[in-house]
């Protein structure tokens, strides 16, 4: 969590059938500096994904690339798992990641999420105030757990 706890703790399962990941399940567990605990459970499989996707009518990653960057956000540590991500949402490969690409990976998970509530959380790591990210700021944004509270609804 970027701002608001103390300590949080994430417990992920994946699913798969056929080598394939067909479903991910998250359990983040967040404690406040009083102490208290607050439970946040997303789950979602590639069916209702595509349902989620094609009632959005945003345009959207497939399953298996939004899948990657899916769990890079929630507990992505290693520089290549944040480059991979970064790699999938480029997707006009100007080494850098604007509100659109961004978009393409949130509908399902944040259906209401607004172009500025999200850029709001962009302007915590876009030191350079050009609305976009580098692979520095996404690396900032992963490790910084505002990925995380952008999918869970965090401030």
């Amino acid at each position: 969590m970027a701002s608001t706890a103390n300590s949080c703790k994430i417990d992920v399962t994946t699913h798969t059938r056929d080598n394939q990941i067909i479903a991910t399940d998250f359990i983040v567990k967040v404690t406040n500096e009083k102490g208290e605990v607050r439970t946040i459970t997303k789950s979602l499989d590639d069916d209702t994904y595509k349902e989620l996707v094609t009632a959005s009518k945003k345009p959207a990653l497939p399953w298996e690339k939004f899948v990657k960057v899916l769990l890079a956000f929630m507990v992505g540590k290693t520089d290549n798992e944040i480059r991979e991500a970064f790699e999938i949402l480029d997707a006009d490969n100007s080494k850098s990641i604007d509100i659109k690409e961004l978009g393409t990976f949130l509908p399902a998970l944040v259906p209401d999420l607004t172009d500025a509530k999200l850029m709001e959380h962009i302007k915590k790591i876009d030191k350079n105030t050009d609305q976009k990210m580098t692979l520095a700021e996404f690396s900032q944004l992963i490790k910084r757990g505002i990925g995380m509270d952008i999918i869970i609804g965090e401030p």
